[in-house]
């Protein structure tokens, strides 16, 4: 006879903490389970994350169901798990929901159907419950559930009951029940994976002398199987930091039969090359999975990683919770990337994840970049990582030399749209526009990167002095020609660009961004073949592949792009790098500017004579003389890391302290306004409660950011710090509690080791 056990299950529901349920049957760890939740008894997944003590006079709920025979998450990734819940102060069943690949969530779909009473009260005119039925079922076909809610809120008014009412009527009297279907199909992985090339000729490089001293200590540390602190690759653009990832996963390989590698790139743009390179080398070994997979291919992929079937994962960020057999060692290239923080719903950082996986795990991490974040070279400054340098090119290749040309403020007032848009001329050097067609007569390759996509910056108003701007975000609408539309970059409204051309009043274009200097080079360079790269041109599926593809082949002459052209890309025929508008970035109300700044100068600046011939960067700027301008220039990054953080320790600013931001938002800015009154309330009150916070946790705000609306909604911000860590976190966990119990129509967001403050 079985014995009943009590099971502690974090339910797939916005809420702290996990909840008790019993069981008949033992369910091992780590197992998903259905369960029924809150007084509806809804059907929810959940994951076992243990037994549960017997809690005296509580009624305990039994389990629905069993979805797994074998555990979808191991006791490492259980423990990475709690930990995540913990340090970004998220709900532990949202935390594993994110952790699970898109084919092992649940998806609970929810309709009504008439019982066999219910059918003959719909026919029957005459029976007393005919109104209610055909005020809720027009047909005696199932309902989904939007549409019962629907026909049930429409008949409140004609039966003169509530729609709660309705419900209960329903089943009270065996008229209609609520069917639920979990959905639940584990996808039956295909045969061998083909995305990995059988490709030959990728046998490893001899490494220069700074290389191996690199490569022995990566050595050691995979030797003493994770014992070692991670690992900070610091090497200039092109020191050949692929190659040492390289022959350090195959050290792992001769030294563990069944060891695994994962390897994390912070974009989808990287990855194709990522591919490339690791799938020539290593031969059928390789499984990648990036977003622009659908959920059946990306589960087969990562279940080859589960079977150890390939022992190497390339991936962005999500890739961090892949399931692997055995995990022996971590490569996060381009660490200080921010496109590794996520900033929907867990606001994870990837890089951090990796680090913590790897040590859970007992594997190796190695971090590499030619500009580390300054969190993590002040991590190796303090000894709590292992500084490795690589600061000289392959072949002794010398690094690009960087040209500024100053950039006198532009006082000129904008193009008229009236008849429509045409390209005009925008502050571009002669001198970089000399450079760009010298290089295409020598049959090199050229990079423009611009700051902003779009055509112009905004659409202003001669008439009402100011710009057009987006109904639903604080910001200005940007133009764009190709789709004839302004758009918002923040919810993606759109307004036709017809009615303002032929409009009374008078609008000018002001600025430009990626789509207009792609137009302006064209016109100025008609011999060259220019081609743009950003999130308007590369929408279709493939469609980035091919354009980096042609240009490898020298099918381009010119990229045009925003930020995604400058993060490691190697073209062997690239020789001139142009940067245009980087003041901007340095000009933005947030401590990282300046970081950002001058990780985009350098990073491009590397993407630039990477093979035999030599490469230059020309940087256009009104600051020619700012000390970070120059220290980019001079690709100083040690002077600037160290001038960085003088600053960040004298503002108290991370990694001296550690910082949780909370968005406050609401559709109504007097409702928000209100609540927001209440917060601060919550504040002093904590304050009072604990007095010793006062000298260690400040408090920003409650302020208004620079974007104050957002799709519609009011924000706020508050941003706690501290040195003490858990005075920071009693604090935001006792503000997000004070916040549990306002209306829903009040959001609080919180981010904990924010990227971005704005």
């Amino acid at each position: 006879m079985s014995q009943e056990v009590l099971l502690e299950i974090a339910v797939d529901a916005p809420l702290p903490g996990t909840f008790t349920y019993k069981s008949l049957d033992p369910v091992a760890t780590g197992c998903r389970v259905m369960v029924p939740f809150g007084r509806m008894n809804r059907k929810l997944s959940g994951i076992v994350v243990g037994q549960a003590e017997e809690k005296p006079g509580v009624r305990v709920k039994a389990i629905s169901g069993v979805l797994d025979s074998t555990p979808v998450l191991s006791e490492s990734m259980l423990t990475l798990g709690r930990w995540l819940s913990d340090y970004y102060l998220h709900p532990i069943g949202d935390v594993f929901k994110t952790m699970l690949p898109a084919s092992e969530k649940v998806k609970t779909k929810v309709s009504w159907d008439l019982t066999d009473f219910g059918r003959g009260a719909w026919e029957d005119s005459s029976s007393p419950y005919y109104p209610l039925i055909r005020a809720l079922f027009k047909r005696r076909t199932p309902l989904s559930d939007a549409s019962f809610s629907k026909n049930r809120i429409a008949a409140e008014e004609s039966l003169g009951i509530s729609a709660n009412e309705m419900v209960a009527r329903l089943d009270k009297y065996e008229l209609a029940q609520r069917q639920e279907d979990s959905g639940f199909t584990r996808l039956a992985p295909k045969g061998e994976s083909d995305e990995s090339a059988q490709a030959s000729g990728g046998d490893k490089l001899k490494l220069t002398e700074q290389q191996s001293r690199v490569f022995k200590s990566i050595c050691s540390g995979i030797d003493e199987r994770g014992a070692s602190k991670p690992y900070l690759l610091w090497g200039v653009t092109g020191a050949g930091k692929t190659e040492i990832y390289l022959q350090s996963i195959a050290h792992m390989f001769s030294s563990s039969d069944d060891g695994q590698a994962l390897v994390l790139v912070p974009e989808i743009s990287l990855t194709p090359q990522m591919t490339m390179v690791f799938e020539k080398r290593f031969p059928s070994d390789v499984a990648v999975v990036h977003s622009a997979l659908d959920s059946k291919e990306r589960w087969r992929r990562l279940d080859r990683i589960r079977k150890n079937q390939a022992r190497i994962l390339v991936g962005p960020r999500s890739a961090v919770f892949a399931p692997f057999k055995n995990l022996e060692l971590v490569l996060v290239d381009e660490e200080h990337d921010s496109s590794y923080k996520q900033t929907t719903g867990l606001h994870y950082n990837g890089r951090d994840v990796a680090i913590l996986r790897a040590k859970i795990e007992g594997a190796t991490t190695v971090l590499g970049s030619a500009t580390p974040s300054v969190e993590s070279f002040n991590n190796a400054s303090s000894g709590k990582y292992n500084l490795l340098e690589l600061l000289e090119r392959v072949q002794n290749r010398p690094l690009p030399e960087i040209r500024i040309l100053e950039q006198k403020p532009s006082r000129a007032r904008g193009q008229t749209v009236k008849g429509g848009l045409e390209s005009c001329d925008i502050p571009v050097s002669e001198d970089l526009l000399q450079a760009l067609e010298d290089n295409c007569a020598r049959s090199e390759q050229s990079i423009v990167i611009v700051n902003r996509r779009g055509f112009a910056y905004f659409l202003y108003s001669l008439k009402e002095k100011s710009s057009v701007s987006c109904p639903q975000c604080s910001v200005s609408l940007t133009v764009h020609k190709g789709s004839s539309t302004l758009k918002c970059h923040y919810c993606e409204y759109q307004k036709s660009l017809s009615e303002f051309t032929s409009a009374e009043d008078d609008y000018l274009i002001v600025g430009y961004g990626s789509e207009q200097a792609e137009q302006f080079l064209q016109r100025k360079l008609p011999n060259a073949r220019i081609v743009r790269v950003d999130s308007d041109t590369v929408t279709k599926k493939g469609a980035l592949e091919t354009i980096l593809s042609d240009f490898r082949a020298g099918k381009i002459d010119v990229l045009v792009g925003t930020q995604i052209l400058a993060k490691g890309h190697d073209f062997p025929n690239v020789t001139l790098i142009c940067l245009l508008e980087v003041d901007q970035m340095l000009n933005l109300p947030d401590f990282r500017a300046g970081e950002r700044t001058f990780q985009l100068i350098v990073q491009a600046a590397g993407r630039a004579g990477r093979a035999e011939l030599k490469g230059r960067v020309i940087l256009q700027t009104q600051k020619p003389n700012d000390l970070l301008i120059q220290e980019a220039v001079s690709q100083d990054y040690r002077a600037f890391a160290d001038r960085e953080l003088g600053f960040r320790e004298a503002h108290n600013f991370p990694p001296f302290s550690k910082m949780v931001h909370f968005e406050f938002n609401c559709p109504h800015q007097d409702k928000l306004d209100a609540y927001m009154n209440l917060v601060d309330k919550a504040i002093l009150n904590l304050m009072e409660k604990q007095p010793n916070y006062r000298e260690t946790v400040t408090v920003l705000g409650p302020t208004v950011p620079p974007i104050e609306m957002i799709r519609g909604r009011y924000r706020r911000s508050v941003i706690l710090s501290s040195k003490v860590q858990s005075d920071l976190w009693n604090s935001a966990k006792y503000l997000k509690l004070s916040c549990a119990k306002f209306p829903s129509d009040f959001r609080v967001k919180v981010d904990v080791d924010p990227q971005s403050i704005l």
